[in-house]
């Protein structure tokens, strides 16, 4: 690892055993999960051999709010065209996780895999036949791919294509650390970055030769900076730039967001920091859907994130209320970012059926989109069958 990177362990010296096909008249040869976010095992790993800390929280967090699989796995398939076995690395990651990783760290990390495989042709007992290899791999980009080619990659195919023996599968002892890196900020860096921060939290503190104001949907008038708005959003600096009437009155009307949600929404602009805790569910609805309408792409994957985070009721603890879930499903299904929070919704809704059919606000919604409704009452009726 470069010095001017920083490093932390998913796994540490996890060893395993597993099994690996040698049959030349099948494709699949066999597969291990060298880890696997909901795996048991891993967890326990993590708990008794990796120290605590920020960062090791960051990554159990991230881990644990994983909606779809999320795996390192090592496997071994035969190319007949070829006549050879072929190992490779599969990765495969939820946008969830590296999305927290990504902004939990400083820059975004890659990944890592040092180990060694010791093919046991008498079982588990150790025995001069043994043959170990070692492998790795580094910088690997948080996304899902293949790897084929990696060190050892090739001792493995060897082994392999010329291993004799009668048994269909061989026993193989893993020893392998996976670890996380990521670029090291500069002390100096660092000072200019918080330095930078302490400037605007003052602007939006003190509103120092503030230039405009957004009006929220209760007429409250909330003063800031054009050249703020227009520096986090494309949406507001096309506005001002045109000859629109906001770039001539300097006021944005936000019917739609309360004094809160405007508030919050500027205090992200100057200070990229959100009390998420305080935030109620009608505001975080407000600022998904602004960061949708203005383009925030970060806050939008940070309400995303928050709302993926909140419970969903299978438990008995509901975070969401039944309008509130309908509102989020029609604002999220034709936003492909939100397609697990939709589905989400989806189960909330569901579980509150008879609540959601005796709303005024599903009565309300009939009314004025019947076809979307009739499309929703369609899908809750499908999940009703399985």
């Amino acid at each position: 690892m470069s010095q001017d990177s920083n490093q932390a362990f998913l796994l540490k010296d996890f060893q395993a055993y597993c099994f690996f096909g040698c049959i030349k008249t099948q494709e699949d040869n066999g597969s291990f999960y060298l880890h696997e976010a909901k795996q048991k095992k891993f967890e326990v790993h993590r708990e008794r051999f990796i120290p605590k800390d920020d960062v090791s929280d960051l990554i159990d967090k991230s881990l644990s709010s994983s909606k779809t699989m999320t795996y390192i796995e090592l496997s071994l398939k035969y190319d007949s065209t070829n006549k050879v076995f072929k190992p490779q690395l599969n990765f495969l990651f939820d946008n969830v996780f590296i999305r927290k990783l990504d902004r939990g760290l400083t820059s975004s990390p890659t990944i890592g895999i040092e180990g060694e495989a010791e093919f046991c042709k008498s079982g588990m007992t150790s025995s001069p036949e043994n043959r170990t290899i070692k492998f790795s791999i580094s910088e690997v980009a948080l996304e899902n791919q293949t790897i084929p080619d990696f060190k050892g990659s090739s001792e493995f195919s060897t082994y392999f294509n010329e291993l004799e023996t009668t048994q269909s599968s061989i026993l193989v002892r893993l020893k392998y650390s996976i670890s996380f890196s990521w670029k090291k900020v500069v002390a100096g860096d660092y000072r200019l970055q918080r330095e930078k921060f302490n400037m605007l939290e003052t602007l939006w503190k003190d509103r120092l030769l503030s230039d405009c104001v957004i009006v929220a949907s209760n007429k409250t008038e909330v003063k800031c900076h054009r050249s703020i708005l227009a520096a986090q959003s494309d949406v507001f600096r096309a506005m001002f730039e045109s000859e629109l009437q906001e770039s001539q009155t300097n006021r944005i009307e936000m019917d739609d967001m309360s004094e809160q949600g405007v508030n919050a929404l500027l205090a992200y602009f100057y200070t990229w920091d959100i009390k998420i805790e305080e935030l109620s569910e009608e505001v975080c609805v407000e600022l998904l859907y602004a960061a949708h309408k203005y383009n925030i792409s970060t806050l939008e994957s940070l309400m995303i994130d928050t709302l993926l985070d909140k419970p969903d009721g299978e438990d008995g603890n509901q975070w969401f209320s039944p309008n509130i879930a309908l509102e989020l499903y029609f604002l999220g299904v034709n936003i492909e970012s939100c397609n697990l929070l939709t589905e989400k919704m989806l189960g909330i809704l569901k579980r509150n059926g008879k609540k959601l059919t005796d709303s005024v606000t599903f009565t309300e919604l009939r009314a004025r989109n019947p076809n979307q409704v009739a499309d929703l009452e369609a899908k809750l009726q499908e999940l009703e069958l399985k």
